[in-house]
């Protein structure tokens, strides 16, 4: 028999669903009022208090729900994103190693029988061979990859084992001696840790970010064959100079559908239709898969340039990026991969944005190149494109008359 208590959190569930987040708070509190030890009704105020962007009200109801029940995994997980998007990078990385452990999480945690290094065991890397595999999607293998370089300079021999469309682009990556799809069987290693789990292991604040850029690099040979084809297609005369060319900036618009977040992260291609007005821009598509249709046939939003059927990997992405100028995305894998590459990106973000673009800043740590453009209340797009809009117009302009 439904406890009085789990109605009350049907109900909320479905005002959350609604967007009624004040409705749905005040009945999750009912629901902790009538059930004080329900951690169900703790984990639907946290998530609302998430919904409202109210994070510091968010972390005491998690703390109070651990207080509860103290060994809560999915309270845990909830506590070790919050920290990190707060800027607590210490704490945060220590809790987030319960990740592997959390439902949902897309790989449980592989059983070497080699030990897991962790930055202040007593394991010398000079000599040893150290297994660092990916976890969570390309944008994740993107941002964190940056470490390995940290890990060759302290002597190891490095093999990666990462998404196999990444492949190349990570044997490019400094440090890295081996690069190895996730469905091989790694060569002998001493020494293994996951690729999330890196920060921890280099003791990462805010002021410590390895954020040297570009740590990856698009193929030379590739970067001239799109060059070729840009400057066929983009120019307004037979024979401008360089200099007098327009714009050339690259879209994308959406994630992985399957993303828990994608439905407050991603856009219709429609929302940014006021950037087409801007003058002096040649737009090119780097949007994949189903959203990507949008794109197709006279009557999309945004007339631009689409060579995405030519995109066989991350390394012709890479290298069509190398010949753009900028690069506005949702938060997505290209715009971890255009951060990656040293080259400018705009990136859009929701109201409640994920933990790494920690909490009202309009730059990154991470990405010294990268400007993040916020909406400033749930689900307002278009303000955020207003902004968008209005400065890429400028930018059109001062380029233009470069």
């Amino acid at each position: 028999m439904i406890s009085q208590a789990e109605t009350q959190l049907d109900l909320a569930r479905d005002l959350r669903r609604q967007g009624r987040l004040e409705e749905a708070l005040a009945v999750s509190f009912k629901a902790l009022e009538l059930d004080e030890r329900n951690m169900n009704a703790y984990a639907s105020i946290v998530r609302l208090y998430d919904d409202m962007g109210a994070v510091e009200e968010l972390l005491k109801w998690v703390e109070k729900g651990l207080a509860i029940s103290p060994g809560n995994v999915e309270a845990l997980g909830c506590r070790a994103m919050t920290l990190l998007k707060l800027g607590r990078l210490a704490q945060g990385w220590k809790d987030y190693e319960i990740r592997f452990q959390c439902r949902g999480f897309p790989l449980s945690k592989p059983n070497y029988s080699q030990p897991q290094w962790n930055g202040a065991n007593p394991y010398d890397l000079t000599g040893k061979t150290l297994l660092v595999y990916t976890e969570q999607g390309f944008g994740d293998t993107f941002q964190f990859i940056r470490y390995v370089p940290l890990l060759a300079a302290r002597g190891a021999r490095v093999i990666v084992k990462c998404q196999h469309s990444l492949r190349w682009l990570i044997e490019q990556v400094k440090g890295v001696a081996v690069a190895i799809t996730d469905t091989d069987t790694p060569p002998r290693f001493d020494l293994h840790i996951p690729l999330l789990s890196l920060p921890l292991a280099f003791g990462t604040t805010l002021e410590s970010i390895p954020a040297d850029v570009p740590y990856l690099q698009a193929d030379a040979h590739r970067i001239a064959l799109w060059r070729t084809k840009l400057q066929a297609l983009s120019r307004p005369n037979p024979q401008p100079s360089e200099s007098s060319r327009p714009l050339r900036v690259g879209l994308c618009w959406a994630g992985r559908p399957q993303h828990t977040n994608d439905m407050r992260r991603s856009l219709k291609l429609q929302t940014l239709s006021p950037l087409a007005s801007v003058p002096n821009v040649v737009f090119y598509c780097l949007q994949k898969g189903e959203p990507g249709k949008e794109a197709r046939g006279p009557s999309a939003a945004i007339k631009m340039q689409n060579f995405t059927s030519a995109l066989y990997d991350f390394g012709d992405t890479a290298a069509l990026i190398a010949n753009l100028d900028l690069v506005i995305s949702a938060d997505t894998a290209p715009a971890h991969l255009v951060g990656a590459l040293g080259k400018p990106v705009w990136t859009l973000l929701p109201f409640c944005a994920e933990w790494r673009w920690l909490l009202d800043r309009k730059d990154s740590p991470w990405y010294p190149t990268m400007k993040l453009f916020r909406q400033p209340r749930p689900g307002d797009w278009n303000s955020v494109v207003a902004r968008v809009a209005e400065e890429l117009a400028t930018l059109s302009v001062s380029y233009y008359k470069k």
